[in-house]
């Protein structure tokens, strides 16, 4: 950072922080909105393993034993959290 110019920071701090902020915001909005919470909140949650996969597909990373078991558990916490909370939705509208 001591070698970039502080316009250079000053720009990536508005497009990384600021633009970033609101282009997320508002598609997660929209997301909300078209799917529902339950659906969003199980799309988001599936954000960490997509990104450990990008990485072993896109940057190299090793496919290790600790990465399949953490995708695992991410997997089956999703899966337990939505089927809970479609089994509460289906009681409620009886």
């Amino acid at each position: 950072m001591a070698q970039a110019e502080w316009s250079e920071i000053v720009f990536q701090a508005a497009f990384q922080g600021v633009g970033a902020v609101v282009i997320s915001g508002i598609t997660f909005t929209q997301m909300i909105r078209t799917f529902g919470p339950v659906k969003s909140t199980m799309i988001t949650a599936l954000v960490p393993g997509l990104s450990a996969l990008g990485a072993v597909v896109f940057l190299g990373e090793p496919l290790s034993w600790n990465l399949w078991m953490g995708l695992v558990l991410v997997t089956g916490g999703i899966l337990f959290g939505v089927r809970q909370a479609v089994v509460k939705s289906s009681l409620s509208k009886t």
